[in-house]
């Protein structure tokens, strides 16, 4: 019999080949752990939200297809938001929101609200 390590590393290339012939399946799979690991919800419950939301995304209200969709959540506490397009999920991950999840926003529309009455 291997040694675990071995075992280990043999199922390590097993998967790799797998995956390198089945990338579809791979990524069901991938996302489908995500969903629970990180944010603590069922494919069920995700598919849920996407549909409460008519398949459009929560900030900007434009339709996503639901294979683009990107899970909002608090950082701090793992709260999920709401689901959003790529560019709305980028433009509030590049605001580095407090722990609240509101500073920065609060902060970029009194800028922009000041910029507009100049």
């Amino acid at each position: 019999m291997s040694s675990p390590s071995k075992r280990t590393l043999s199922q390590r290339v097993s998967v790799k080949k797998w995956a390198a012939k089945n990338p579809d399946k791979r990524k069901v799979i991938r996302r489908r752990y995500k969903l629970k690991k990180v944010y603590g919800l069922t494919p069920g419950q995700h598919k849920q939200m996407y549909v409460a939301q008519n398949g459009c995304c929560a900030i900007c209200g434009i339709p996503i297809d639901y294979k683009d969709v990107q899970t909002d959540h608090n950082h701090f506490t793992g709260e999920v938001r709401g689901l959003l397009c790529t560019n709305c999920n980028w433009g509030i991950g590049h605001l580095r929101a407090d722990e609240k999840g509101t500073t920065n926003f609060v902060n970029t529309i009194n800028y922009l609200t000041k910029i507009e009455r100049i």
